[in-house]
Formats: C-alpha cells, structure tokens, sequence
C-alpha cells in the first residue's frame, strides 16, 4: 500500500483506512506490504500485527512530500514484486501506470481532489488544479476495476 504517512494511523483517513484494512487482510491470511515515509511513523520495528512496513525518505516538502516517496516505494516494489499494488492519494496515482504495465494488479483509492481542498497552490491560469487533476483521471485508463473491500 503507497501513498500514506504512515501506519499505525496518526495523521488521517486515509491512515486510518490502510491501518484497518492491513491488518484487516492479514487476519483473512494475505501478506501485506505498507511504505511508510521517513520520520511519520512512531512504530519501531519493521512488522505490525503482520504487516510488513517499508520505510523510505522522502523530500521534507508539503507539495512534493507524497509524489517523491510515491516514487520511490513504486520503485521498490516493482524489484520486490506482490499481487496487488494498492495507491492512496491523487498525488500517490501518478505512478500507478508503472506496476499496471509491468503486468502487476493495481488498486487505487482517491477520495477527492486535493486542488478543490485548498492543498495546493493555484496559478492564476489553473495549472496546478489541471497537474494535480491528471494522475486521478488517468487512473482509470490504467486501472479499470473499482474494488470492494476485504471478504474472508
């Protein structure tokens, strides 16, 4: 799972979610895979309640922040291959493309644009909310199957 601060959740829904729905899998017998960002996450070891957490840097950057470690833990799951490649997070889409054609199953969760939230900066043009709008509609090119959550 990418996209997130980290787990356990602290920060918000979408931690709240992959909190839940990691440990949630485990108990029905899936292996899960959480990346968590550098310096978020206040659980010391590398495995909670079964989840295996991956811990990669980052760029200290509230706008950049998501995408860079985005980034890097598409890269490190593309060299240590799962079933399914779960996305958090408009910004987090942008890569999900990447696993997609390299014939991985991807999932990805976006609950709203962040340009229409105030968490970006607007140009006078539009831009941003035009660059922060792609990866969620281009998600669905890539990944046409919306997904319901676990059933044991």
């Amino acid at each position: 799972m990418i996209g997130i601060k980290a787990i356990p959740a602290r920060f918000g829904g979408f931690e709240t979610a992959v909190d839940e729905l990691s440990r949630g899998l485990v108990k029905c017998g899936h292996y899960v895979r959480v990346y968590n960002r550098s310096g978020m996450s206040t659980w010391p070891g590398k495995d909670y309640e079964g989840v295996e957490l991956v811990t990669l840097p980052t760029v200290p950057s509230k706008n950049l922040s998501t995408i860079a470690h985005a980034f890097l833990a598409t890269l490190h799951v593309i060299f240590h291959p799962i079933d399914v490649v779960h996305y958090f997070t408009t910004g987090a889409t942008l890569f999900a493309p990447i696993p997609r054609l390299l014939g991985m199953k991807v999932v990805c969760s976006v609950d709203g644009t962040d340009w229409q939230r105030g968490k970006c900066v607007y140009t006078s043009n539009g831009a941003m909310a035009a660059i922060n709008e792609w990866p969620s509609c281009w998600a669905w090119v890539w990944i046409p199957s919306p997904v319901a959550g676990p059933s044991c």
